[in-house]
């Protein structure tokens, strides 16, 4: 076994090493597909009736593969007496003899559909996938998958099938997602949870924090913290009408997010660092502010064709990249505990790029 191992490395360090000495560029293999990353939920129509669906696509196993998790429920309804909850799960894999993305579907009947990817005729927001091989289906049958992405945060997926005859359409599910991105990730990256104490810099109007008062409820509180008079303004407005207890609004400064020394489980700042020109200084306070093994939870956009930009050049256009954020986390005292450059892709094929994500704690606690 460790032989054969052996020789599919070597196989595949011969595909992919460079032919001369200086690298080129890598065309990113999971562009087409890279926006699913996310949790999603849609509303279904077809054959089985109507129904909603809940849906998760991670990458796993060291980013190799894109995993989909399926559940579709269809409520008791003329058209389906009974009603009925399927489950599927898929994998997305890229194949490098082929360069092409295959899908390989497992359904709870027992069915395993393989698809590839094929060029599409209706334009470069329409992914089709042809099924290739159908397995405990009977012979004959063919299937087909298109997924026209209608924004960054919306698509529509429509499953055809065919036995001699021309494709009809089995269903066909309207998926969408929070514009504001994958919360429950971003959650779990802030360890959110009853009794927390969270900080929310660079609040604006408020709509993480207010998300966030309800996973730390009962027990829990959120600071929301910003130099934007106006936007915090909004948000009292907002924690009056809905009568939430545990926000407490700050404004602070713009070197210092105005933050009790040691008393916070976890800080967050999404789409706000870039914004902040003192950001060392910001980064020192909270610092300070944090627990021991607090941890700092940073989140900003970056386009992939803004990647060799000045710092300056990537703020200009509200972006910052990584790397720079990384140095400044260093420099502040922090240790770099995940960095995820895909948490949050965008689906603008033309001009990929998306949301990444750092966790930090500090050191010296």
């Amino acid at each position: 076994m460790g032989t054969l191992s052996g020789v599919f490395l070597l196989l595949l360090a011969a595909q992919t090493q460079p032919a001369t000495a200086t690298p080129t560029p890598t065309p990113d293999p999971w562009l087409a597909i890279r926006f699913m990353a996310g949790e999603w939920e849609g509303e279904s129509e077809g054959t089985p009736g109507k129904g909603n669906v809940k849906r998760s696509y991670t990458f796993v196993l060291n980013d190799k593969f894109l995993n989909e998790q399926n559940v579709s429920t269809y409520p008791p309804q003329p058209k389906n007496p009974k009603g009925e909850v399927h489950h599927h799960w898929s994998f997305f894999s890229y194949d490098l003899t082929r360069r092409a993305l295959v899908l390989r579907q497992f359904h709870q009947e027992g069915f395993v559909n393989q698809f590839a990817m094929t060029p599409p005729a209706a334009g470069p927001n329409v992914i089709v996938f042809e099924s290739e091989a159908l397995e405990n289906i009977p012979k004959g049958w063919k299937a087909r998958e298109t997924y026209e992405i209608v924004s960054d945060n919306e698509f529509v997926e429509t499953f055809e099938i065919a036995s001699s005859g021309p494709y009809e359409v089995y269903s066909r599910t309207r998926f969408k997602r929070d514009k504001f991105g994958p919360l429950p990730r971003l959650f779990e990256a802030l360890d959110a949870k009853p009794g927390a104490r969270i900080a929310d810099v660079g609040a604006g109007d408020g709509f993480y924090s207010l998300q966030l008062a309800g996973v730390v409820a009962p027990g829990g509180r959120i600071t929301a913290t910003d130099i934007d008079s106006a936007g915090l303004a909004r948000l009292r407005t907002k924690i009056e009408s809905g009568k939430v207890v545990n926000v407490d609004v700050v404004l602070g400064k713009a070197d210092d997010p105005l933050l009790e020394p040691g008393a916070f489980d976890a800080v967050l700042i999404r789409n706000a660092y870039h914004e902040m020109a003192e950001h060392q200084s910001i980064l020192r306070h909270i610092h300070a502010a944090l627990k021991p093994g607090g941890r700092l939870v940073v989140a900003e956009p970056i386009r992939e064709n803004h990647r060799k930009m000045s710092r300056s050049e990537q703020v200009a256009l509200h972006h910052i990249a990584s790397e720079f954020v990384v140095s400044d986390l260093l420099a502040a005292g922090f240790e770099i505990r995940r960095r995820d450059e895909s948490f949050d892709p965008f689906t603008d094929m033309k001009n990929p790029g998306g949301y990444w994500l750092i966790v930090a704690i500090p050191t010296g606690k």
